[in-house]
This record gives structure tokens, sequence and C-alpha cells, in this order.
């Protein structure tokens, strides 16, 4: 829902695109966020934004389970 309305809309962090960015590139990403874009910067430690590098690097071998609880969450 977030999505909606947001020019340029936000990538899918599994597509190639995302996922040939480098850890470094995704944690400035996360950290900084994405200049005149809907995608705002989360500061938070580093030993999150880490942590947050590594949840986008697994999103596209998410088990059914995974997924499943996801969407509960969401």
């Amino acid at each position: 829902m977030i999505n909606e309305g947001l020019y340029p809309p936000a990538p899918d962090l599994r597509a190639k695109e995302t996922q040939d960015l480098s850890d470094g590139e995704l944690l400035s990403i996360i950290k900084n966020g994405i200049r005149f874009t809907g995608m705002p910067g989360w500061g938070g430690t580093d030993e999150e934004n880490w942590a947050l590098v590594l949840f986008v690097r697994h999103l596209p071998h998410l088990s059914p389970e995974e997924q499943r609880l996801m969407g509960e969450v969401n």
C-alpha cells in the first residue's frame, strides 16, 4: 500500500537489479535513502543495517514457510 503513488515506485528487492548491487551499496541505501525518491534513510546502527543487507540478500530464496510468516506480519 505504501508503494502506491510513489514515483519512482519502490523496486522489487528480489529483482536482479537490486541483487546485483554490492553489499556496500545496499548498506548506503538502507542508511541514507535515495535522494529525490520515496526511499528514506532509516538510520539505525551498523549492526542493524548489516542485518538488513543480509535480509535483502535472502529475499530471493525465501521458503514457502518464510513467505507465509511474512504474509501474516504484513
